[in-house]
């Protein structure tokens, strides 16, 4: 699944998790707003995560050894 989708995904259902807490408890724009911010941290951590496993994987390339010269 691509990083877009992802990001999209954990926000919208965060803030709709919030939404239905809001129903059942009432509290109308508390949830949805805290349902929001949780799900942005959780996608921006998730980003961060993949980032550093695409920046690690492109660091442990092996690089070609030089030849040493002929004499």
């Amino acid at each position: 699944m691509g990083l877009g989708i992802q990001f999209a995904a954990s926000v919208i259902l965060c803030f709709l998790a919030g939404r239905w807490i809001d129903e059942k408890l009432e509290i109308a724009p508390i949830g949805a707003l805290v349902g929001f911010l949780l799900g942005t941290t959780a996608a921006i951590m998730n980003l961060i995560r993949s980032v550093d496993r695409l920046h690690d994987r492109d660091a442990r390339v092996e690089k070609p050894v030089d030849e040493p010269e002929a004499r």
